[in-house]
């Protein structure tokens, strides 16, 4: 073999082993890792730094309370998370915070409210400001002051209450009802026997007043019999002579306004006109009297006292007439 030949062989064997070797190199491996740990390092770095960033920011910068465009109290419920150093101001005053942030805007009026919001640091100076508007849509509410009772003794009754807002337009069974500048109405409702409900409503621009409870918007009516208290009769002496017969005159109490009639002699209890001898109204007082002429012997008398309702209390009384005895 040529001196040559043999030269080649040894550069081609030599540059065979060195590809070799420079791929296995164990400090090029060990570098190229290094640099991926740097890489991955340097991203977490950033993500933490970003991280710190933003709760850096929310922890220490105040954030604006949230605020409802409108309500239907007179107040505003909200809630503000406290940051040490500042103050949150609503209309100039600084809010008091409860346990769990929360805090109320109160006395609303009826309309359109300019809430000014501030934030102040500790030093006092304005870190935050915006005016809100909250918009008090009051729906009318009722509120029934008197009878306190449901129990009417009566077969009228009187409703007494007030309406909030006192512009709003209240309705009695379908009327309406005139609403004073305090917002308090009256009623006189007339009660037939048993329960009577009461339908009450108000309405306003803002809408309907929720139906009171049934309980509370119905009455209970029980008529009772009249009282019918008869104070005599009392035998009346004749007058002059010719009067055949005595008179008796009855005198008596009951309710006002009933119908009191007084028969004479009726057919086994069974009224008519003919033996009507007194029929009327009693007074204010519930007093009333009449002059009965009696028959000759005895003489059967009843007495009827009638309310509205139809209810009547009788009191039978039997009386003798004799004649006049002329001289």
């Amino acid at each position: 073999m040529s001196n040559r030949l043999i030269i080649v062989l040894l550069i081609i064997i030599f540059l065979v082993t060195g590809c070799s070797f420079k791929d296995s190199d164990p400090e090029s491996e060990g570098t190229a890792q290094m640099s991926e740990e740097n890489e991955l390092n340097v991203e977490e770095s950033l993500q933490t730094r970003e991280q710190n960033v933003v709760r850096s920011t929310k922890e220490d910068k105040p954030q604006f309370p949230i605020l409802p465009d409108s309500v239907q109290e007179n107040f505003v419920e909200s809630n503000w998370q406290k940051v040490d150093g500042y103050e949150l101001h609503i209309n100039d005053t600084i809010v008091d915070l409860d346990e769990e942030n929360n805090f109320i805007i109160d006395n609303l009026t009826i309309g359109t409210n300019e809430v000014n919001v501030v934030i102040r640091n500790s030093s006092n100076n304005q870190f935050f400001s915006q005016k809100e508007e909250v918009i008090y849509e009051p729906i009318p509410q009722i509120q029934l002051i008197s009878p306190s009772s449901r129990e009417i003794d009566k077969p009228t009754v009187t409703l007494v209450g007030k309406v909030f807002p006192k512009d709003s337009n209240l309705y009695v069974n379908g009327e309406k009802i005139r609403v004073s500048r305090d917002g308090i109405f009256d009623k006189k409702i007339r009660l037939g026997p048993g329960t009577t409900e009461i339908d009450i409503i108000a309405i306003n621009d803002y809408g309907e007043s929720d139906p009171l409870p049934i309980a509370e918007r119905t009455f209970t009516y029980n008529p009772l019999v009249p009282n019918l208290i008869i104070e005599t009769p009392e035998f009346i002496s004749p007058q002059k002579k010719g009067d055949t017969y005595n008179r008796i005159e009855i005198v008596g109490l009951t309710e006002p306004s009933n119908l009191v009639q007084i028969f004479v002699n009726p057919e086994e209890n069974n009224v008519d006109l003919k033996s009507l001898a007194y029929k009327g109204n009693v007074n204010t007082n519930g007093k009333f009297n009449s002059t009965i002429e009696l028959s000759k012997g005895l003489n059967r008398i009843l007495i009827t006292a009638t309310n509205s309702f139809g209810q009547r209390k009788t009191e039978v009384y039997e009386v003798f007439g004799k004649e006049f005895e002329t001289d």
